[in-house]
C-alpha cells in the first residue's frame, strides 16, 4: 500500500468535517479553496459567511502515526495507552493554538482534527476524557475533534465553542 502525502491527508480530513458538519450540525460549506495557514477556506452556505479550517490529526504515539500513513508495512500488536492519547491530543491543541496566532487570515477559523488513534476512538471514549483535555487560548472560534462511531460513521464532538 503506498504511503500518503501530507496533502492527500489534510483533503482527506476536510472532506471528512465538512460532511460530519452538514449531517450533525446542518451547516454546509461550499466555494472551497486550498490555502496555508489555514488549510482550507470555505463559505457557509446558509449565511455566506467565509470560514478559515485548519485540519489535523493526532495518533496516540509516533507509532501509531506511521502505521497509519503505511510507513511501517508489517505490524502484529498495537496496545492502546489512554494517557498516550490524552497527552497527544494536548500537545497537539498547544502547537495549533500557537501557530493560529501566526495565520494570515481576518475572518472566523475553525480546528477540526482527526482523531486517528486505533484504539480508544469512539464519542464514548472523549466524553470519558473530556476533563483530561486541556483547550488553550487560540485564534479558533470552535475546535473540534472528528470521530467514526463504532458504525464506521464520522460524528463531531465541538470541544471550544465560539
Amino acid at each position: 500500500m503506498p504511503q500518503v502525502n501530507k496533502d492527500f491527508a489534510e483533503k482527506v480530513i476536510f472532506d471528512k468535517f465538512a460532511e460530519a458538519y452538514a449531517l450533525d450540525r446542518g451547516i454546509y460549506l461550499e466555494d472551497i479553496s486550498d490555502r496555508e495557514r489555514p488549510d482550507f477556506e470555505a463559505t457557509i452556505k446558509e449565511t455566506g459567511e467565509r470560514v478559515g479550517i485548519e485540519v489535523t490529526g493526532f495518533y496516540q504515539n509516533q507509532r501509531e502515526a506511521m502505521i497509519n500513513f503505511n510507513k511501517i508495512p508489517k505490524w502484529d500488536m498495537f496496545t492502546g495507552s489512554l494517557d498516550e492519547i490524552v497527552s497527544s491530543l494536548n500537545i497537539r491543541l498547544e502547537d495549533k493554538a500557537l501557530k493560529s496566532y501566526k495565520y494570515e487570515f481576518e475572518d472566523r477559523m475553525l480546528l477540526a482534527i482527526w482523531v486517528g488513534t486505533m484504539i480508544f476512538n469512539q464519542p464514548n471514549d472523549f466524553e470519558f476524557i473530556l476533563d483530561q483535555i486541556k483547550v488553550p487560548s487560540s485564534r479558533f472560534d470552535q475546535i473540534w475533534l472528528i470521530l467514526e462511531d463504532e458504525k464506521g460513521e464520522t460524528t463531531l464532538m465541538l470541544l471550544s465553542p465560539s
